[in-house]
């Protein structure tokens, strides 16, 4: 059983996904308006999410009866990557609630460059001084590419600064 870990969040995102649509079938469809009514993002994002941890789950199932590693080498390995995913984890809510706050006195572009950055450095598994570069760059785009098409595309409106 413990060589079936890695796929308990493959099925824990499925059953989160089921749960999603399930709650999206309750959305009240409005008579006016556009084409699509307010249950369709939800809908189309929940069977995404489904497809692609069922994907997951099945990669998972391969790749661990494919493994035949040593139990005690991995265990060691697994702690360490434990640890580090916890602190990864805390660092990472930490981040968030500042992000949310900060909200109110810089708006959206600021407070978000800085979270997706860190969300890239926390997720890299590997990172140095020599992926600072990428890490600015794919925060600046991200950013600024989900400003572009809430704000323009979408005609939505992001949350605005005091300050800014």
């Amino acid at each position: 059983m413990s060589r079936f870990k890695n796929a308990f969040p493959a099925l824990i995102f499925i059953i989160v996904s089921i749960i999603v649509y399930l709650q999206a079938l309750n959305i009240r469809t409005l008579k006016f308006g556009g084409a699509l009514g307010g249950d369709f993002f939800p809908k189309v994002l929940s069977i995404l999410m489904l497809v692609i941890s069922v994907i997951w789950l099945i990669k998972e199932i391969v790749i661990s009866a494919k493994k035949k590693s040593s139990v005690t080498a991995e265990q060691n390995n697994s702690n360490s990557w434990l640890k580090k995913g916890v602190r990864d984890v805390f660092i990472f809510l930490a981040v968030f609630i500042v992000y949310i706050f900060s909200l109110r006195y810089f708006g959206f572009l600021i407070p978000s460059i800085i979270l997706v950055f860190f969300n890239f450095v926390l997720l890299k598994d590997d990172f140095n001084v020599k992926n600072l570069p990428v890490a600015i760059i794919y925060s600046l785009v991200v950013t600024v590419g989900l400003w572009y098409l809430f704000e323009k595309v979408f005609e939505l409106v992001l949350p605005k600064g005091m300050f800014l």
